[in-house]
């Protein structure tokens, strides 16, 4: 599935390199694994403010085209969550993601 234009999508505030950020720079990556059983939104680095809404829409196609599969958010790989990015933790849990 893709999320936009791309299946990975990388997010910095800074200078960016083929997924390789400087130091100090916050970042996102966000890639949409579909299998046969299951959809997984895999998220790493830091879930802010700045990328809350690029994560709600992938989210939302996500969501949209689950059928019969089971749903999963990967967070294992954030390092940090804002109060946007838990509000909206708590928006994909209230709708059953």
């Amino acid at each position: 599935m893709t999320c936009g234009q791309e299946k990975v999508k990388h997010f910095g505030l800074g200078s960016a390199y083929e997924g390789t950020v400087w130091l100090g720079d916050p970042m996102l990556l966000i890639t949409i694994d579909e299998g046969e059983e299951s959809v997984v939104l895999r998220l790493e680095g830091q879930l802010i403010a700045p990328w809350v809404a690029e994560v709600e829409q992938c989210w939302q196609r996500a969501f949209t085209s689950v059928g019969d599969r089971s749903v999963q958010i990967d967070l294992s790989a954030v390092n940090f969550v804002d109060t946007a990015g838990e509000a909206l933790l708590a928006r994909m849990y209230e709708a059953g993601f």
